[in-house]
């Protein structure tokens, strides 16, 4: 049995892909992911770029977790460096 915090920061993440006449669907219980300082977390950004080709049926480039991550507008060592700029 969940707790009441589970409403808030279930331990299990819900998303769901299907069909839907001619398009596609995604669906998350939370899109905690794709929020740029959360990219670059375990393997966050190949996620979101796996729904990005599914949704779009492969009509954008694959690209390596690697690729993915150089390619994140505000990873750890973008703020990193935007932080050192400022001061």
């Amino acid at each position: 049995m969940g707790s009441v915090d589970d409403i808030k920061s279930p331990s299990k993440p819900i998303l769901a892909a299907g069909e839907i006449g001619k398009g596609r669907a995604v669906v998350s219980g939370d899109t905690f992911f794709m929020m740029p300082f959360r990219l670059d977390d375990g393997d966050n950004a190949k996620l979101m770029w796996n729904i990005l080709c599914w949704i779009t049926k492969d009509k954008i480039k694959q690209k390596t977790g690697d690729e993915l991550k150089k390619q994140i507008w505000f990873d750890e060592n973008a703020m990193a460096q935007i932080a050192r700029e400022e001061r």
